[in-house]
């Protein structure tokens, strides 16, 4: 029959015996948990350079588009220009020739007043 003892004996051994090992391994898993957070926000790091450059890029393209509207309504609007710049000079070329075709006497039913 076993002892009363020797179960007593084991059952301490085996306690201490955990707990000796724990005090030894518990740097260790402190390492591994601070190695593993540390792996985590790099991780999280990596993430928002990746999204910082995925944002950059859109926006690069965002505003190479902008760039071209603007050209393009810079063309137009100097287009314009050019146009409302003719029709000017004709409006003087037409006044012009309305002047000398203007009837000049008070009298004359014809005569624009102005």
């Amino acid at each position: 029959m076993i002892d009363y003892t020797t179960i007593i004996t084991l059952l301490v051994g085996l306690f201490s015996g955990g707990s000796v090992m724990w005090i030894f391994t518990l740097r260790s898993e402190k390492k591994k948990k601070a190695a593993e957070a540390y792996k985590e926000e790099v991780n999280v790091y990596q993430e928002i350079i990746k999204d910082l450059r995925e944002d950059r890029k859109l926006m690069k393209e965002e505003r190479d588009y902008y760039f071209q509207e603007l050209k393009q309504l810079q063309e137009h609007h100097m287009e314009l220009d050019r146009t409302v710049k003719d029709i000017e000079k004709e409006i003087k070329v037409l006044n012009g020739r309305l002047a000398r075709e203007q009837c000049l006497k008070f009298e004359c039913k014809e005569r624009v007043v102005g």
